[in-house]
C-alpha cells in the first residue's frame, strides 16, 4: 500500500476507500482469473469480496452469496428488529448483503418482508423530501439504495417547486 502524506490527496486514496468497504462471502460457479481487486478464485470455493464488486457479479450470475449459520442468525435478529420498528434500524452498508441473501431464499416471504420494511422506512423518511435543508445525521442509517431514492426524489421535488414558481 502506498502511503499518501498530503491530507488533501489522502482523500482520493483508493486504499482508504477499500479499507472501509464492506465485504461479503461468495462462491463462484467457475474459476476466476485474478485482478487488482481480487486474487485467483477456484470454482465452488468460498472467498470474500467487496460489496460493490459482489453486487455486479451476483446480478450477472457469476457467483452466489455464501450463507453460514452465523449469517442466518444475524439476519433473523435483524428481521425481528425491522418488524418491531423498521425506521430506527441502521441499514447503512454493513448489512447490505443480508438483503441480497434474503432475496435469494424464501423468495415469496422475503420479497414481502423487504417490501413492507421499505414502505415502513420510507414512510418515515419521506418528510426529508420537502425539508429545506437536512444534515448527514438525518440520513446516516439509511441503506445506499434508500439514500439514493431520497436524494433523487428530493431533486425531482425541488425541480417541481422551481417549475411551479416560474409558472406563477
Amino acid at each position: 500500500m502506498t502511503e499518501i502524506k498530503n491530507t488533501s490527496m489522502a482523500y482520493y486514496n483508493i486504499d482508504n476507500f477499500m479499507e472501509d468497504e464492506q465485504v461479503a462471502s461468495v462462491v463462484f460457479s467457475e474459476d476466476i482469473m485474478g485482478t487488482k481487486l481480487y486474487k485467483v478464485v477456484k470454482k465452488n470455493k468460498k472467498t470474500e469480496m467487496h460489496i460493490f464488486a459482489v453486487r455486479f457479479l451476483i446480478e450477472n450470475e457469476f457467483c452466489k452469496i455464501h450463507r453460514s449459520e452465523e449469517d442466518i442468525g444475524e439476519f433473523s435478529r435483524l428481521k425481528n428488529d425491522l418488524d418491531a420498528q423498521a425506521d430506527i434500524v441502521d441499514l447503512k452498508n454493513e448489512i447490505f448483503y443480508a438483503f441480497i441473501t434474503a432475496q435469494k431464499s424464501d423468495s415469496e416471504n422475503s420479497s414481502e418482508f423487504l417490501s413492507s420494511t421499505f414502505l415502513k422506512r420510507m414512510g418515515r423518511f419521506a418528510k426529508l423530501l420537502v425539508k429545506e435543508n437536512f444534515g448527514e445525521n438525518e440520513i446516516s442509517h439509511l441503506s445506499y439504495e434508500e439514500r439514493k431514492i431520497i436524494i433523487q426524489a428530493r431533486k425531482a421535488y425541488q425541480a417541481h417547486v422551481k417549475y411551479e414558481v416560474n409558472i406563477l
